[in-house]
């Protein structure tokens, strides 16, 4: 694995927590311009390595959601690792909508049925 590739991932897991701009900061200080920071970055999640890696890491990372969601000792950890996995299968959480003094609460059509209510609910405020 080249130099570069490996100081990215290095920065990407560590420091810079998931975010590819800050990660090419840290690995290439050299390099102050935004947008040859985002070009390098989107090269970079290119490289065959880099994708090779972060599949690896995405399967372990669902592995471990799906451990939280069954057997962590925190209910709030449970949840949400079960919304996150929800979330991710199509099933996202209802999303509120403000619009002419109407509240409109969507509810994804799978989740209102086994629950006995109707897809979308519409109230006042």
């Amino acid at each position: 694995m080249p130099r570069q590739v490996h100081n990215f991932l290095v920065a990407y897991f560590t420091m810079a927590k998931g975010d590819k701009i800050k990660a090419v900061q840290i690995a290439r200080p050299d390099v102050v311009s935004l947008d040859e920071q985002q070009k390098i970055a989107a090269s970079l999640m290119r490289h065959k390595d880099v994708r090779q890696v972060l599949k690896t890491y995405a399967v372990r990372a669902a592995d471990r959601v799906e451990t939280l969601a069954e057997t962590a000792r925190s209910e709030k950890v449970r949840l949400d690792a079960n919304l996150g996995i929800l979330d991710r299968a199509g099933y996202a959480v209802p999303k509120e909508q403000h619009t002419n003094n109407t509240l409109i609460i969507q509810i994804p059509e799978a989740i209102a049925r086994k629950n006995g209510i109707a897809p979308t609910v519409v109230g006042g405020e």
